[in-house]
């Protein structure tokens, strides 16, 4: 093995020549700690890793076969110098040549390696090289709800997966692991998988965290070519994930595929391995006889290092510190082995094994000559030609494969039915009716059908139904739909032409009228809105609504009122009071701010009416009713007149499972006053409310006296609106002008703005704000009111 020039290093670097005065010796001197070593020869790798990323239906995102070269040395104290290690061949690669190469190269720590630099089309200097050629395992997964579709109802969902393994040649000895996402909602996982079985190899389910919820299937075997595992779950609403965010993120990004084989995929090898190690080298000048003597010598000062010494040369020196180019003396070709012997020359012993030295060399310069002043400026410089002794080289291909898993959505719908009695006389009774169905299941949820029956009609005659689509600024009449009735069953379908323009708080209003004739007595009529709303995916989700009214009977009396509509005649309804729900609706005004407007109205046959009226008003928790934007209307013998009203916010109430903040809305009247709903009347409110994240549901009660019972009575107005889970939003903030505190004679004037900062996020966040304030002011101060408390800011 001759010298050879390093990419990055002086031609002359691996020589380690080191220039000796014929009177001084100049020794290059590496120091490093002593410790005890194992002597065990560095080991270079090479190794292969094709890499690739596939979403879960297949799609490839990336890939990349990168190849590595690495050195590793097994112990922490020894640094390999001018590393070069030449590749076998560069065919199927984007490597420029077969050097990799590197300046030192150490471990450490027990196990570190260090990465070669190579020299590629991309750059002189990358610490890997692409390579083409190695096999592609297509990883997809399908996955359907049992009820169909792709996404999640309300409550219990169990899904049906198949994992398709398809590998580009037969690999033998292959691993596939599929873990969830653990703990999602809380300490439970994204979803419990209760079975799994596959076509070929061994497959098992894992517990990992012991809560109950399998989370990790683990699969081994040979693929030849294709694999295919079938694995079924189940996805609990406030079970697997909370209920309000109506979605579950299943991936854990740890799911993969792993491949190992003995040997590169391209077939590259070591062909040549080269470093050196810490010496002490130099030139011993001896007196021998009448001239001076010189001898090389190396020494192996390494911890845990062996060297193999190939020959050695003594060199004279020009005047111009170049080589002779032949040398005065040279070693026949033979390999020598040094061991580790340590930092110390006391007495050199070329017997050592840890030193190696060149034979005597007779400079013929008089042992006299060097103590005259004229004497000749004569230097020698020894060579070694060496490296060190190389241990294994081991050859690895690896697919390392990566697979995300989907994300599931949860379509949800709310119902509402507002019956209004229009007309309750002696010809007719007449109903006018409002059917809502409203999307509030995830917003990236789109529908492809809606199915509505109309339910409890027997007896009734029902118009032609106008049904709109309803957003948060119009309402747009639909004519694409088909309308059955069958017995006493109206069926409605509305195709995906209309219902996939329906996003997260839309809704389609039916509106109709049924008509009867009248009846002697009072009678309760149930009416029923059955509805499967089918999302794009194909997963339905079923809802059903029922709601009552009750119409007074009619009695002969000869004069007298109608209830519900209608002038005097021979007929009049019998004592009777109701109040009816007849309209709903609610918008966003902000990103956070929403408005509700709810209309009651009052069936009263006599003429005591409802007595001291009342607004109940029930937010859900974290949400903040708007005080100053609250107004009540009151709609009678169409005149229609703004009340004067308070509104107390009186704590938290829980009703059913939820805990809201409740809120009273009061017409303010005088001491003798008595304030009551007649017949007709129509009672409007409007306010508004900051609400949280995720579903509100938001309940609106008038509450009053029941006269003939002797009883209070209520009629809930239940509105449902969704603030998506997005991100986060600006804070909303409202400015006041300045305005005067107070004046005194003699003192200057305190000014006050008032800025009011609402956050809609369910987190602290931080925004930059800046207020005007008065130029010719003396002092500033900024306080906090907070939880009814008023501090300074620093």
């Amino acid at each position: 093995m001759g010298n050879q020039s390093f990419k990055g290093f002086s031609p002359n670097s691996t020589k380690y020549t080191h220039y000796l005065k014929i009177s001084i010796i100049l020794m290059f001197l590496i120091i490093l700690p002593t410790c005890s070593v194992i002597l065990a020869s560095p080991a270079t790798y090479l190794t292969e890793i094709a890499t690739a990323e596939f979403d879960h239906n297949g799609t490839l995102i990336t890939r990349a076969n990168l190849g590595y070269v690495e050195v590793e040395l097994f112990n922490t104290e020894d640094v390999l110098q001018n590393i070069e290690l030449i590749l076998s061949n560069i065919i199927g690669t984007n490597l420029v040549d077969r050097e990799a190469y590197a300046a030192v190269a150490a471990s450490p720590s027990s196990g570190d390696r260090t990465r070669l630099y190579l020299d590629t089309t991309e750059s002189e200097e990358t610490i890997y090289y692409r390579f083409n050629n190695a096999p592609l395992v297509t990883i997809n997964i399908n996955y359907w709800n049992e009820i169909g579709g792709k996404d999640l109802a309300p409550e219990n969902n169990t899904i049906n997966f198949e994992i398709f393994l398809n590998a580009s040649e037969s690999l033998n000895n292959t691993e596939f692991g599929l873990r969830i996402n653990r703990d999602a909602s809380g300490t439970n996982d994204s979803m419990n998988i209760l079975t799994v079985d596959a076509d070929s190899g061994t497959v098992s389910l894992v517990d990992s965290d012991f809560d109950g919820f399998n989370d990790i299937i683990q699969w081994n075997g040979n693929l030849n070519p294709n694999v295919k595992i079938n694995f079924t779950s189940e996805i609990i609403q406030n079970i697997n994930y909370p209920e309000n965010h109506l979605m579950i993120d299943i991936d854990s990004h740890e799911s993969s595929l792993n491949h190992y084989k003995s040997g590169t995929f391209t077939g590259i090898t070591f062909s040549t391995r080269l470093a050196k190690g810490p010496v002490r080298q130099g030139l011993r000048i001896i007196a021998k006889e009448t001239n001076w003597t010189i001898m090389g010598f190396m020494k192996n000062i390494a911890n845990g290092l062996v060297y193999e010494v190939y020959n050695w040369n003594i060199y004279k020196v020009l005047n111009n510190g170049s080589l002779e180019n032949t040398s005065v003396l040279s070693s026949p070709i033979k390999k020598d082995f040094l061991y580790p012997g340590g930092m110390t020359i006391t007495q050199l012993d070329c017997e050592d094994n840890s030193t190696n030295c060149t034979d005597i060399y007779d400079t013929g310069i008089p042992i006299t000559s060097i103590e005259k002043p004229t004497a000749p400026n004569i230097y020698y410089a020894p060579s070694f030609n060496w490296s060190i002794k190389w241990g294994i080289s081991d050859y690895f291909g690896i697919i390392n494969e990566k697979v995300n898993l989907p994300i599931f959505y949860q379509m949800d719908v709310e119902l509402d039915k507002r019956i209004n009695l229009i007309c309750n006389d002696e010809t007719k009774r007449l109903l006018s009716i409002e059917d809502e169905i409203k999307h509030l299941g995830h917003a990236t949820l789109q529908l492809a059908n809606i199915s509505i029956n109309i339910t409890g009609l027997d007896g009734w005659e029902n118009s032609t139904p106008e049904i709109f689509y309803v957003n948060n600024t119009n309402e747009t009449k639909i004519t694409n739909y088909t309308c059955l009735r069958t017995g006493d069953i109206l069926t409605i379908n509305i195709p995906s032409t209309t219902s996939e323009k329906i996003q997260v708080n839309e809704f389609i209003l039916i509106k109709y009228n049924l008509s009867r004739g009248p009846e002697i007595s009072d009678h309760t009529y149930n009416f029923g809105l059955n509805t499967i709303v089918t999302t794009k995916s194909g997963t339905p989700v079923e809802k059903n609504l029922s709601e009552n009214i009750t119409v007074p009977g009619l009695k002969k009396e000869g004069g007298g009122s109608s209830g519900g509509g209608g002038g005097g005649s021979m007929f009049e309804t019998k004592d009777f009071i109701d109040i009816l729900k007849i309209r709903a609706t609610n918008k966003f005004i902000t990103a956070a701010l929403i408005e509700n407007e709810i209309s009651f109205k009052i069936i009263d046959a006599g003429n005591k009416g409802i007595r001291d009226p009342i607004f109940f008003i029930y937010l859900p928790e974290k949400s903040k009713m708007y005080l100053d934007k609250a107004n009540v209307f009151l709609l009678r013998n169409n005149r229609k007149e703004k009340l004067n009203v308070e509104i107390k916010k009186t704590g938290n109430k829980i009703i059913g499972s939820g805990s809201y903040t409740e809120y009273v809305v009061q017409k303010i009247t005088g001491s003798t006053e008595i304030f009551a709903l007649e017949n007709e009347d129509i009672l409007i409110i409007n306010y508004r409310a900051y609400i949280p994240l995720g579903t509100s549901k938001i309940i609106t009660r008038l509450y009053g006296y029941n006269y003939y019972d002797d009883i209070h009575m209520f009629e809930d107005a239940i509105t449902k609106i969704r603030r998506e889970y997005w991100k986060l939003q600006n804070l909303e903030i409202k400015e006041s002008n300045f305005e005067t505190n107070k004046i005194f004679v003699g003192k200057p004037v305190a000014w006050i703005k008032t800025i009011e900062i609402y956050n809609p996020n369910d987190r602290v966040v931080k925004e930059m704000y800046t207020s005007k304030i008065l130029s010719d002011r003396l002092n500033s101060k900024v306080k906090e009111s907070k939880n009814g408390s008023t501090y300074d800011i620093p």
